[in-house]
């Protein structure tokens, strides 16, 4: 599909302001809001605690991403299919600004393809892709409920190309995966239609009649799953034709799939449960949690293949991936509303609607808390184990593996969704006017 160049500009801005403004709960108490370093630089060397996150571990961190575009060093939500929110790279070395992109889009996290480019679903119904440099240009048109699409779910599955917005209101789109073709596969969500697209070679939209929320995740065997009303959907990544559905007894379905060694899909519900399908959608086993589960970043699978999930009432959850079975859970006391990380390392990393980040040992005993000034986005954790979270309060935070402030990035805006991190460790968050690229 040819690309179309929108009118934005991306403004390349002197080094950000960046301040330590939150509450070190290791030891170092309130911070008076100082400069994190004199230069700005962020070395792993001096992190308190940062030795070989991979120590005495060998489980995969990511899960099998043959369903994902190659080479892409972020190319869906939560990074992989494990949404663990990890990279086996290290974070940025500068807290400079690299550019500011003019691109509503506070509600869904950045996804990064193999060469580099940022794409992101705006709050006003684009779908744009972002260079390195911060330009910005069209990456497809986003198909509509106008738009020829393939029906409801529960057809027979017909398909047609996706065409254009010819008219508003706009739906809000949600986080993109990138499909082992290049596809863009997102949803969208105007209260009215909920539908896929991918903006390639074969374009196609789906209509399953609910609003979207969570974002898609692309297993190996070309099925994309998303849930939307209550109901679990296997879609097929090739044509958009449900393969599968299952019920989750969720009307808002907020909680985003991921997905287990083996193809095992899971989804957490605010129905107090987590449900575990596997590819032909067989459901597998459930596990009743204490309340809700509804953080988009709500399930996730570490390195040791445990299946995480975090509820409203701000219990984390440690289960058996084969059976369901709980390990472990640790009550952290604060609501989970995003969700959370784990890292190589296989410690747990939390965020809370109080503006706490918790992080917890792979045994579920907490290793130490630091509080923002806002509501907190899911965490996403480098090679190093430095935990990087946006804040409500317009920061991205940088916190050491020892649980001290490395550094604070201001970014003059709230940060609610996950941030994405680039090859070259470079870190891409989203406000609710602006995509700002930082480092590396």
């Amino acid at each position: 599909m040819r690309r179309r160049w929108l009118p934005f500009l991306a403004a390349l801005v002197a080094p950000a302001l960046y301040a330590a403004c939150g509450d070190d709960s290791s030891g170092g108490g309130k911070n008076p809001g100082g400069d994190a370093s004199t230069d700005g630089t962020a070395e792993a060397a001096n992190d308190d605690g940062g030795a070989d996150a991979e120590a005495g571990l060998t489980g995969d961190p990511c899960g099998d991403r043959s369903g994902l575009v190659a080479n892409a060093a972020w190319p869906m939500a939560g990074g992989c299919p494990k949404r663990g929110g990890v990279t086996q790279v290290a974070g940025p070395h500068s807290t400079t600004i690299r550019f500011r992109a003019s691109v509503p889009a506070g509600g869904t996290s950045p996804v990064i393809d193999a060469d580099g480019t940022i794409y992101v679903a705006t709050a006003d119904g684009r779908l744009v892709g972002v260079d390195l440099g911060g330009g910005v240009t069209d990456a497809g048109a986003q198909p509509s409920s106008d738009a020829g699409d393939g029906g409801d779910a529960s057809n027979d599955g017909g398909t047609d190309a996706a065409g254009g917005n010819d008219a508003g209101p706009f739906p809000t789109g949600t986080s993109i995966a990138i499909g082992k073709g290049g596809q863009l596969v997102y949803g969208e969500s105007d209260g009215k239609t909920y539908a896929f697209a991918v903006t390639s070679t074969a374009s196609w939209a789906r209509t399953v009649g609910t609003p979207l929320v969570s974002s898609p995740v692309i297993g190996p065997s070309g099925n994309v799953y998303v849930s939307a009303g209550g109901t679990l959907y296997a879609l097929s990544l090739a044509t958009g034709i449900p393969v599968w559905m299952q019920s989750t007894h969720d009307v808002n379905a907020a909680t985003s799939p991921a997905i287990a060694d083996g193809e095992l899909v899971l989804i957490g519900s605010a129905d107090k449960h987590v449900y575990a399908f596997d590819k032909s959608g067989a459901g597998r086993w459930s596990f009743a949690t204490g309340a809700p589960i509804a953080a988009t970043a709500g399930v996730l699978v570490d390195r040791t293949g445990a299946v995480i999930a975090a509820d409203q009432s701000g219990t984390v959850y440690a289960l058996a991936p084969d059976t369901g079975k709980e390990r472990w859970h640790t009550p952290l006391g604060s609501p989970v509303v995003s969700g959370c990380a784990a890292g190589l390392d296989a410690a747990i990393f939390c965020s809370s609607s109080d503006g706490k980040v918790f992080a917890l040992e792979p045994s579920g005993k907490l290793r130490w808390t630091y509080a923002t000034l806002g509501a907190n986005s899911a965490p996403i954790v480098d090679a190093n184990g430095i935990v990087y979270v946006g804040s409500e309060d317009g920061h991205l935070y940088a916190i050491a593996p020892s649980g001290k402030l490395r550094f604070a990035v201001t970014v003059f805006g709230p940060v609610r969704a996950q941030p994405a991190m680039g090859g070259d460790g470079a870190i891409y968050v989203t406000t609710d006017t602006e995509l700002i690229g930082i480092g590396p």
